[in-house]
């Protein structure tokens, strides 16, 4: 049984998580709604204008220039072949690539660059880009453009034996779309709470393993009274007192009464009237609360040997009811039988 503060933060956590189950549900469904439109409906890839050099289309002769164009394609194409025919006085340094972007919605957002070094003065053009996106297992939609101009300058150098140094390539950036970060924040919060779950499902398990019975329960109590009476840790009055709510709330479990809410008399008269306790017992039960109250209530001294001897009479009090319920148990299991 959990305790009401954690019961409330088991409950919270269930609505949370139940929430963000639904969230994905409901994202994939969509995501998945929409690419099925995309199947249904083709939609042509689109691009950004005939590109651009970066950082700046006038470089000197020798220094290196990234050419880059932006293509928004659907979700279900992907990118194809790339052709560069680069002008006279301009050549490749590296292979065309294609980087990916980000994600939009029913939309990637892809970088077409390729890195170029002019080894002519003056104005270059006249170059062409080839690239191609598809659908798989459809026609490809074919792209041609048109390199822009770059206005190649002398190299500004104080040694006639410099040689032309090739700049570093310029970067692009790298972002990722903001659903992977949510994604990433969804997964790590399902794992948190499956892991506190697998905690607390752990640990009532370990409590309901380590759970002792009524019996175990009344006669270990009994034993650590003793024990701390013999260290003097207790008075006697006290241990006595103790003894008697041992004694109840045993009762209370075993013949399912309401023993620690009752007074010595009613508790007395129900045992009177019922026959779960043999005679004997309700004769020890009757003399044992009554001088427990007398010590309670009226202040009466006991010592350690009447405390003593008062336990172990409860001790046999509860194993007679071990006793008699194990008979019970087995009488009710060769009834069956038979």
């Amino acid at each position: 049984m959990l305790k009401k503060g954690t019961a409330r933060i088991v409950r919270i956590a269930a609505a949370l998580l139940g929430t963000l189950l639904a969230a994905i549900v409901i994202s994939i469904l969509a995501i998945s709604v929409k690419y099925y439109q995309l199947t249904r409906n083709p939609q042509a890839a689109v691009v950004d204008g005939n590109g651009i050099f970066l950082p700046d289309s006038m470089p000197q002769m020798g220094e290196t220039r990234m050419y880059r164009v932006m293509i928004k394609a659907p979700w279900n194409t992907d990118p194809g072949t790339v052709t560069i025919t680069p002008p006279d006085g301009l050549q490749m340094v590296a292979e065309p690539d294609y980087t990916l972007d980000r994600y939009g919605w029913g939309m990637t957002y892809w970088y077409l660059q390729v890195e170029l070094q002019p080894f002519r003065t003056g104005e270059l053009k006249g170059g062409k880009v080839g690239f191609s996106f598809m659908i798989p297992g459809q026609e490809a939609q074919v792209f041609d453009l048109t390199l822009p101009a770059l206005n190649v300058k002398e190299r500004q150098t104080g040694k006639a034996t410099d040689e032309i140094v090739i700049s570093e390539m310029v970067p692009v950036p790298k972002r990722l779309h903001w659903i992977w970060y949510v994604l990433a924040g969804i997964v790590l919060i399902l794992l948190l709470t499956g892991l506190y779950f697998l905690y607390r499902s752990l640990k009532e398990k370990k409590v309901q393993i380590a759970q002792k019975t009524i019996w175990e329960t009344a006669l270990e109590a009994i034993t650590d009274l003793r024990t701390a009476l013999k260290k003097k840790n207790i008075l006697p009055e006290e241990a006595v007192a103790s003894l008697t709510d041992i004694v109840r709330h045993f009762l209370e479990s075993y013949l399912g009464i309401r023993a620690e809410r009752q007074t010595t008399g009613e508790f007395l008269r129900e045992l009177e009237r019922g026959e779960s306790l043999p005679e004997q017992d309700r004769k020890f039960l009757r003399h044992f609360l009554e001088t427990a109250d007398q010590i309670k209530f009226a202040r009466a001294e006991a010592s350690g040997d009447v405390f003593d001897q008062t336990a172990r009479r409860a001790e046999d009090l509860v194993k007679s009811c071990h006793a008699a319920s194990d008979a019970e148990k087995n009488q009710k299991k060769g009834g069956k039988k038979s």
